[in-house]
């Protein structure tokens, strides 16, 4: 039986005693998990939090040029809510998750039980789930059904993940195996788009991307420097430094991209490395160590 098969097994399992949280694990677009990624409605009404000092943060702040291991990732469901966590290797600090109902204008804390988090991903309001790292560095996964009152450790179905390896930032994990990061100059961050498609960020801005389950990678150069990468549906979305955008630029691409995709928003916040970036419907939310920018409305306004 094929590695992937295994994995298939692992995971009808691990959905008997988790439920949907599990069968979407991953947002992959496989039959047998829905998107977590897909589309939501778009809200009526977001409360969208104030940015302290977001005005003078862009204004021209000495930022450094390249991007750097990716510090935060961020996820939105819709309708006002999202999650987001700090990202850490095993042995360097420990990671805290946060969910907000109302906008981002209020995050509540809801740390799993695991040491350090490398990739969190939701698959619905209350359903999300954390890759990451014990006391011990071993690998874990942990879910929560419950909005992350509750977490469960749920190892079994590492084998249909994708993340960067928490003790080796060297390594992409994938449903099949650990493969070398395909970037010379070493990884940002990775999205994942199904079971065979993902996209590494590169340090020098640069992206690759794989729809065999890193067996080959494809190069893209985007038209924008890449500080973040995020899967939304139907593609994945960057957010950096882009000609004419004062802020945090963020553009999207479909998962067969060779260009430099489709501008969605210009965001009132300073790009720096380290910065997240998520997607859901009309909402785009752009999270750096200034703050939090929540836009409702396909980014007309924040």
């Amino acid at each position: 039986m094929s590695r992937r098969a295994w994995g298939a097994v692992g995971l009808a399992v691990l959905v008997a005693v988790n439920g949907l949280v599990v069968l979407d694990l991953l947002g992959d677009r496989a039959a047998a998990r829905p998107d977590a990624t897909a589309p939501v409605p778009s809200p009526s009404s977001v409360s969208t939090p104030v940015l302290p000092d977001a005005a003078d943060a862009a204004g021209g702040v000495s930022e450094p040029t390249g991007a750097t291991s990716a510090a935060r990732q961020l996820v939105a469901v819709g309708d006002g809510i999202a999650w987001r966590a700090t990202l850490a290797e095993c042995g360097r600090g420990r990671s805290v998750v946060e969910r907000t109902a109302d906008g981002g204008a209020s995050w509540a804390v809801v740390t799993p039980d695991v040491s350090t988090v490398v990739r969190l991903r939701a698959t619905g309001a209350n359903e999300a789930f954390v890759v990451g790292a014990q006391v011990d560095c071993a690998t874990a996964l942990a879910t929560t059904a419950s909005a992350g009152s509750d977490w469960r450790l749920a190892d079994a179905s590492l084998s249909t993940a994708w993340y960067l390896a928490p003790t080796d930032r060297s390594l992409v994990v994938g449903p099949d195996g650990a493969v070398p990061v395909p970037c010379p100059t070493g990884a940002v961050d990775l999205a994942a788009a199904g079971t065979d498609e993902a996209a590494v960020l590169c340090r020098d801005g640069s992206l690759a991307l794989t729809r065999d389950a890193a067996v080959e990678w494809s190069p893209v150069q985007p038209d924008l420097q890449a500080l973040a990468v995020a899967d939304s549906a139907g593609g994945y979305v960057l957010a950096g430094r882009a000609q004419g955008c004062d802020g945090v630029a963020v553009v999207a691409l479909d998962e067969d991209a060779s260009g430099s995709g489709s501008p969605l928003a210009c965001a009132p916040i300073t790009p720096e490395p380290g910065l997240a970036v998520a997607v859901a419907g009309e909402e785009i939310w752009v999270w750096t160590a200034l703050g939090t920018a929540v836009s409702t409305d396909g980014g007309a306004t924040w």
